[in-house]
């Protein structure tokens, strides 16, 4: 009778926190109908599913409570886990050196609305101009705040689409060093900063001469900005040390 009982009391306490009266339920089609808020259980551990012991895990095994409410930062997570992100409490998705190009970033665009991502890593993924636009279209519908785009080749083309939507989103800190923007390029995100909340911009190892830059500092006295990484571009000396003197404020990095 004691090993009914606490059968009995551990088979409420699953439902009660997952839904299930079993433990060990797997699979991403499982997806726990919790009772209790476990908006707080996520781990600040970096979850890796390039790591071997995670590497082997499909949308049919992976336990699906672990995967719905314990991870929270989460790196190399497969695309066929992307259309399920809404539902889980992950937070910080880092997709670095993934090769999910423009098609890619596109399927993720789709998912990131109505997810917890504040913080998202897309460096070196072959995005293109393409693959920031469909990102940036989504961008007004989702949490992030912290976006990573480095090494993406978008061009002054993709900063284009990218302006667009910055005012709507909640994006504070925008990384697009490496990515063949020039003058063009920051002319465009120089008009939409003042409408954004991007504090810290970095553009570093780009193709923007002193043209470029004098318009994002013209900007700078409307924005929330306080960090501008310019470093490696092509803006002569002169034209720093007259930036550096007019806007002392700015944490300028050349």
């Amino acid at each position: 009778m004691r090993v009914l009982a606490v059968r009995s009391v551990n088979s409420d306490w699953n439902q009660l926190i997952t839904g299930f009266r079993v433990a060990g339920i797997i699979g991403i089609e499982n997806k726990p109908q919790h009772i209790i808020n476990t908006s707080g259980w996520a781990s600040k551990k970096e979850i890796d599913f390039s790591s071997k012991k995670l590497s082997t895990l499909t949308s049919a095994t992976i336990p699906s409570f672990a995967f719905y409410h314990l991870m929270g930062y989460v790196e190399n997570l497969p695309q066929i886990f992307w259309p399920c992100l809404p539902a889980t409490h992950i937070y910080t998705l880092d997709l670095n050196n993934n090769e999910i190009g423009a098609a890619g970033s596109g399927e993720l665009a789709k998912a990131l609305p109505a997810t917890q991502v504040h913080t998202l890593h897309l460096g070196w993924n072959q995005i293109g101009a393409a693959g920031s636009g469909e990102l940036a279209k989504a961008l007004p519908a989702t949490q992030v705040h912290t976006l990573h785009l480095e090494g993406n080749q978008i061009g002054d083309a993709g900063a284009r689409e990218l302006a667009k939507t910055l005012p709507s989103t909640k994006v504070h800190t925008l990384h697009l060093s490496v990515n063949r923007i020039g003058d063009a390029g920051a002319s465009e995100l120089a008009k939409a900063l003042p409408a954004t909340q991007v504090h810290t911009l970095h553009l570093r190892s780009n193709q923007i001469g002193g043209l470029g830059a004098i318009e994002l500092a013209k900007a700078l006295p409307a924005t929330c900005m306080h960090t501008l990484d310019l470093q490696y571009n092509k803006i002569e000396k002169a034209t720093q040390q007259l930036l550096l003197e007019q806007y002392p404020h700015i944490r300028w990095k050349f």
